[in-house]
């Protein structure tokens, strides 16, 4: 859906509830919980669910590796990603890494120049954390939406900064770039385009209310972790109205890294947000430039 001079005279939170409403029901949701590990494609999961009136229905889950031409190393892992998403035209995907960095960082006007400037400026995921950590005065900063979502880190920390990079690097910046997709809320909705949204299933959970367990924690046992995903998982059914296809439930639990619990709490961030259309482009101006978490 193009937008004419007309158009782009009405508020911007009209023609998003405008292009929701047009394409709300044959948008597929997928919740992708990232990773920038050498070996990511065992360790990003995809979930793949849709909305009805009053239920989110997961219907499948699994690993980044066993999409098309994909694989466990993480630049053929990122290649099929990308092809899979492209291929998606009428979707939404919820993807767990920060989509942009604190205002005090980022020197271009906007989002699209930032995305666009990324790349030359950041050859590798140890040029970005140096040049983040030095220009940050040695300090970890963090953006306006990782405050107000309680985000666990900034976008540069040591636990963060390679999923940061490469979610800009290479899956970000190939689909906007390319006209392929639009990332919330720092661009407008577009219909035939695939939409992107930053969330974080910590701060999923802190809205729901849902104690975590600790549940990724490699000090807890199998069996107490185990026990922590049960806990989040039946809550987010009771809370979320979420459902789940035969054997999702199994695959879920028996994933001990809690990878495909977490792509399942993306799915079900994107349909929060997507049941409230006029929280999609939120006004404040801080998140049209440093990106902001749907939670």
């Amino acid at each position: 859906m193009r937008f004419g001079a007309s158009e782009r005279k009405r508020p911007l939170t009209e023609r998003t509830t405008d292009a929701l409403r047009a394409t709300e029901s044959s948008r597929s949701i997928f919740g992708v919980d990232f990773s920038g590990a050498q070996d990511a494609g065992k360790r990003i999961w995809i979930a793949e669910a849709a909305l009805d009136d009053t239920r989110l229905v997961v219907r499948s889950c699994r690993p980044a590796r066993e999409l098309p031409d994909s694989g466990v190393d993480r630049d053929q892992c990122l290649a099929a990603l990308r092809d899979f998403v492209r291929a998606q035209t009428q979707a939404v995907f919820g993807l767990d890494f920060p989509f942009g960095l604190p205002r005090e960082l980022v020197p271009e006007a906007d989002w699209r120049s930032f995305l666009s400037r990324f790349a030359d400026c950041f050859r590798s995921p140890d040029v970005f954390k140096i040049h983040c950590w030095q220009n940050g005065g040695q300090h970890e900063l963090r953006r306006q939406t990782d405050r107000d979502a309680g985000t666990p880190w900034s976008a540069y920390n040591l636990q963060l900064y390679k999923q940061t990079y490469y979610g800009i690097h290479d899956v970000l910046a190939p689909l906007v770039l390319s006209e392929h997709a639009v990332a919330l809320p720092m661009q407008a909705l577009a219909a035939e385009k695939v939409w992107l949204m930053e969330i974080c299933p910590a701060s999923l959970l802190k809205a729901l209310d849902i104690p975590t367990g600790k549940y990724k924690s490699r000090k807890l046992n199998a069996t107490a972790r185990c026990a922590a995903r049960t806990h989040i998982l039946e809550s987010t059914i009771a809370l979320a109205s979420l459902e789940l296809a035969p054997g999702v439930r199994k695959l879920i639990l028996d994933n001990s890294g809690g990878d495909a619990l977490d792509a399942v709490l993306a799915a079900v961030a994107v349909a929060r947000a997507l049941r409230s259309p006029d929280s999609l482009i939120p006004p404040c101006a801080a998140y049209r430039l440093e990106g902001y978490v749907y939670c």
